[in-house]
């Protein structure tokens, strides 16, 4: 069993700031879609900053939160030398962090030739996420549901709604056994 230290609690409770109140992210990312893992458009889309981002950040000791982009958030990301830090300014860093490594199979494509990053997301350093259907029957009324994150960018994304099963095998048997949980 691992020890809660005085380190855990902190990197928890500021992971619970930075997912209700985002992170102004003022400098690029060097790495995102090659070594460090992207943000998938179209299927959990949680911000409106266009472009290649990260899609997560490790506060601490495998601590990981979805990097929700909030350019008037008062948590900023910067880079300051060759690492990154979360802090109130770049007078006053928070904490070092780093990103989560970007999967193997998010290269690939089933044998029907979809995008393997389209049907299964890594959450955290040990989850594959498969979302069968990648809209909500609310999206049709204009009226979606305010508690998950599943938005109506997928309807513009061109990413197919739902997953073929065929797919979802495919994608289990690259990479299934690489991850403690599939969700």
């Amino acid at each position: 069993m691992h020890k809660i230290t005085k380190d855990h609690k902190k990197a928890t409770i500021l992971k619970l700031a930075l997912r209700t109140e985002g992170i102004n992210v003022l400098d690029n990312v060097a790495g995102v879609g090659n070594s460090i893992k992207e943000d998938v458009e179209g299927l959990y889309s949680i911000d409106s900053k266009k472009g290649i981002k990260p899609n997560e950040i490790v506060i601490f000791n495998r601590i990981t939160t979805k990097l929700v982009h909030n350019e008037k958030s008062r948590f900023k990301l910067f880079k300051d030398k060759d690492e990154y830090f979360v802090g109130l300014d770049r007078d006053t860093p928070l904490i070092n962090v780093k990103f989560s490594k970007r999967p193997e199979h998010y290269d690939l494509k089933t044998e029907r030739g979809t995008p393997m990053k389209n049907i299964a997301q890594i959450m955290g350093a040990d989850c594959l996420a498969i979302a069968v259907d990648k809209q909500c029957s609310y999206f049709n009324t204009g009226d979606f549901c305010r508690y998950c994150n599943i938005t109506p960018t997928n309807l513009q994304s061109g990413i197919a709604r739902r997953s073929y099963e065929e797919d979802i095998k495919d994608v289990i048997k690259v990479a299934g056994r690489k991850y403690r949980f599939i969700i």
